[in-house]
């Protein structure tokens, strides 16, 4: 039962969409903090101006008196008036009162602000405080006044009046209403969460369009390899987007030519297995029905049996090598120990020195005594044993066994002294049941070549007055003195 999966684009745009979303929210939210913070301070600071230019410009003066033209701050005034002048109705200079002044120093605020002027007395000599909107404040004036009152709805800013002999003569007291504060901040809010709102409008739609352009190879890549046959040729530029999906798709089209590489020889091995097999069952089956139908009398039975015989042994020796190397290339684990590579040739040699002996070739074993290698024992032997055999299948007096050591690696060395491989053949004497040009076949030397890469390391073959099998293992050995 297949499990329904989610789309990829989905899943992008998605991602995208919620850190736009929480970008947006976290953003507004510092934006609320800080602009309300910066808000608050600057106007107490804009207040705190004003408040000092106020005490000086009534410090000449009593608190219940009008303020003269020949004022010291005058100046000062006059120019404020002035300004507001062109913006406003006209205010005459001479002779207004303290709470014209006050009222005049005032206006014209981002916020409404209510202000009180109490004498040194704590007498209240006027406000500006409404009943309704600031019954808090008037409800609180005397705990005002005692310096113990706090709230969070008001802005209270303060300062005290003092004479020209530095006398206290009074307070100024200033109250600003919060809510008209985080009115000009929700203003600011609203115009920024629109700003970002549209912003992460227009980026959504460019992620969508971006997550679209992503997505096509990736499909087109999903297709080829949902559909791909061994058949198939996959073209080099078919993906080009310079990126990691490219690098995918040349990964994938590496792989399917190594699996149509593996399925051509899988079906030549398959061939020539059939092959291999079918000779010997023919011949045991045509003597077989020879023997029944009579056809073969007295002592060729006994020698028809012998042959019989031998092609059985032959066809089983066929299986089992078809089964082991089948289980070598499952990935048997290696059972690894640390051994003298000489033991493990001189005891091929002795495996094979009655072959060896028919054919008059002398084996020489030249490999240094202290090296080790840790080797998995029967393995090693039996790659010795199908190299060796070849060798002697083809020398004409002599096969030497020598070895190389680098750093890197030990090189084991199978060189005979016969006509070589033929130059049509070197290529090819590993793969499966591959028949040389002199008609013999078999499994021997691709056993061989899938045994040392088990170890990780390489064989080789060459010609050098003679055929050479250059065996290579990792540096998984050691030299001991």
């Amino acid at each position: 039962m297949n499990k329904k999966r989610g789309k990829l684009i989905n899943k992008i745009i998605f991602s995208f969409i919620s850190i736009i979303i929480l970008v947006v929210i976290i953003t507004y939210n510092i934006f609320n903090i800080l602009s309300e913070r910066y808000l608050i301070n600057d106007y107490k600071m804009q207040l705190k101006r004003d408040l000092d230019y106020v005490a000086q410009t009534l410090k000449q003066k009593p608190l219940k008196d009008n303020l003269l033209k020949r004022d010291p701050m005058k100046d000062r005034l006059k120019r404020d008036i002035e300004n507001f002048n062109r913006k406003n109705k006209k205010i005459e200079i001479k002779g207004f009162s303290i709470e014209e002044f006050l009222r005049f120093r005032f206006a014209g605020r981002r916020m409404e602000s209510s202000m009180m002027l109490i004498d040194n007395d704590d007498k209240m000599i006027f406000k500006t405080l409404k009943e309704k909107e600031d019954k808090e404040i008037i409800d609180n004036i005397d705990n005002i006044l005692d310096g113990n009152y706090k709230n969070k709805n008001y802005l209270i800013e303060y300062v005290n009046l003092y004479d020209e002999n530095d006398k206290y003569k009074g307070k100024l007291y200033i109250f600003i209403r919060l809510n008209q504060l985080l009115y000009i901040k929700n203003i600011f809010s609203r115009s920024i969460i629109i700003s970002l709102f549209a912003s992460a409008l227009f980026i959504s739609i460019m992620i969508i369009i971006y997550s679209k352009t992503l997505i096509k190879p990736l499909e087109k890549l999903k297709r080829m390899i949902e559909y791909y046959d061994l058949d198939d040729e996959l073209a080099e530029d078919e993906i080009q987007t310079n990126d990691e999906i490219q690098s995918i798709y040349e990964s994938f089209r590496n792989l399917a030519k190594r699996l149509k590489q593996k399925d051509i020889l899988q079906k030549r091995f398959i061939q020539n297995a059939s092959h291999e097999l079918k000779t010997p069952l023919m011949s045991i089956q045509g003597y077989a029905e020879a023997i029944k139908d009579g056809v073969i009398e007295g002592d060729e039975i006994d020698e028809s049996l012998d042959i019989i015989m031998d092609e059985s042994k032959r066809l089983k020796a066929i299986v089992e090598e078809i089964i082991y190397l089948s289980k070598l290339e499952e990935g048997n684990h290696l059972i690894l120990n640390d051994v003298f590579l000489n033991d493990i040739v001189d005891d091929s040699i002795d495996t094979l020195k009655l072959i060896a002996k028919e054919k008059n070739i002398k084996i020489t074993n030249n490999i240094d005594n202290k090296i080790k290698g840790l080797i998995d024992v029967n393995r090693i032997k039996r790659v010795f044993i199908n190299t060796i055999s070849n060798a002697i299948r083809y020398a004409k007096g002599n096969i030497e066994i020598f070895d190389e050591l680098t750093n890197e690696s030990i090189i084991i060395y199978i060189k005979d002294d016969g006509d070589g491989f033929k130059k049509e053949d070197i290529n090819h004497i590993f793969e499966r049941f591959y028949k040389g040009s002199d008609g013999l076949s078999g499994l021997g030397l691709c056993i061989s070549k899938t045994i040392i890469n088990l170890h990780g390391g390489e064989i080789k073959a060459y010609n050098d007055n003679g055929a050479v099998i250059k065996i290579i293992l990792p540096i998984k050995t050691k030299r001991q003195r």
